[in-house]
């Protein structure tokens, strides 16, 4: 069994631009997360190793606590972290490759669990859709 969403689009910028979106946690801050989020970030290092500390917090007023830990961190072509919460580890990658004057994205996340990949498939999908089109309006102002 597969355990791996996978989410790509393409985006009209450089790759340096889009992966500064990444690395800037006042710009992270600003689109992490499907629509109705907003985040406080705790702890932002984004260097190999280095942790990143966050709550999400839904329209609805519930918080998610998260900490990740990089993993590797190639830029502008790559990084790599772990999602560390119990029940819902997974690891994220993110890949920008060049197309011309334009990126593209690649964004996988491989759970340990294939029954706690299928336990969020359904919420996780469209979010990942909405947290690129939130980015996409993060890069056009």
């Amino acid at each position: 069994m597969n355990n791996t969403i996978s989410i790509s689009q393409t985006f009209p910028y450089n790759r340096e631009k889009v992966f500064s979106a990444f690395e800037d946690p006042e710009i992270l801050a600003r689109w992490w997360g499907p629509d109705g989020f907003t985040n406080t970030f705790h702890q932002f290092e984004f260097v190999t190793g280095g942790e990143w500390k966050f709550t999400m917090h839904s329209a609805e007023g519930h918080n998610f606590d998260c900490d990740h830990r990089f993993v590797e961190i190639s830029k502008p072509q790559t990084f790599v972290f772990d999602h560390l919460q119990e029940g819902h580890n997974f690891r994220g990658s993110y890949k920008f490759d060049n197309k011309g004057d334009h990126t593209q994205v690649t964004f996988n996340m491989t759970f340990e669990d294939p029954e706690e990949l299928e336990r969020v498939r359904q919420f996780v999908e469209p979010a990942n859709e909405q947290n690129f089109n939130r980015l996409r309006g993060i890069l056009a102002a």
